[in-house]
């Protein structure tokens, strides 16, 4: 059944305000937006804006989470590119939004604390992801090209920690170039990747 009236209203206004958060945050950065210019953009109260989501760390969270549902989606779209090139683009995307980047890297830590709203998204998040590339690199090793004495499960955590320590030189150092950085690396794990 469709959601009605001031229901289906709340669920509208609150993808409005993750629309205008990540907009405004990959606009300005992290540290420059505030609930007050989200509140102004989709003509709410800072108040009405946070009862949405219950506080401003589980709205930032959405906001993570919508911005890594978004990736998702763009990535079905990314039909021949495979698995690691596919994965390099949404690196060199990711660089075009350096505040989404900085909210990423902030609300990730924050999160490690098992209070946090997100903690438990994160954990998921990171299981997902490890699961993911192990997949992958489980299918390279049977293919023949996984580097020799490399283990799938390793490679996988390997990728996605150095996925997170880059994004965290990145922030400091625009120079470092993230998507070569990823590719470089790959091709380190994979033969003919």
């Amino acid at each position: 059944m469709p959601a009605r009236g001031s229901y289906r209203k709340g669920i509208e206004k609150r993808a409005e305000i993750l629309d205008a958060a990540l907009r405004i945050i990959a606009r300005d950065g992290y540290s420059k937006t505030t609930i007050g210019q989200l509140a102004q953009e989709v003509g709410l109260s800072p108040n009405g804006v946070l009862h949405h989501f219950g506080s401003k760390e589980a709205l930032l969270a959405a906001v993570v989470q919508e911005r890594d549902a978004r990736h998702g989606a763009a990535s079905a779209e990314d039909d021949g590119l495979g698995h690691t090139r596919g994965y390099v683009e949404f690196v060199r995307r990711n660089t075009d939004q350096p505040g989404l980047i900085q909210l990423f890297t902030r609300i990730v830590n924050e999160a490690t604390e098992p209070e946090h709203d997100a903690h438990e998204y994160f954990r998921d998040r990171y299981r997902v992801a490890r699961d993911s590339w192990e997949t992958y690199f489980a299918g390279v090793a049977a293919e023949g090209r996984l580097r020799e004495g490399l283990e799938p499960r390793v490679a996988a955590e390997t990728i996605v920690a150095i996925s997170d320590g880059l994004q965290t030189q990145w922030l400091y150092d625009r120079s470092v170039d993230m998507p070569r950085a990823i590719s470089s690396m790959l091709a380190l794990m994979v033969k003919d990747a």
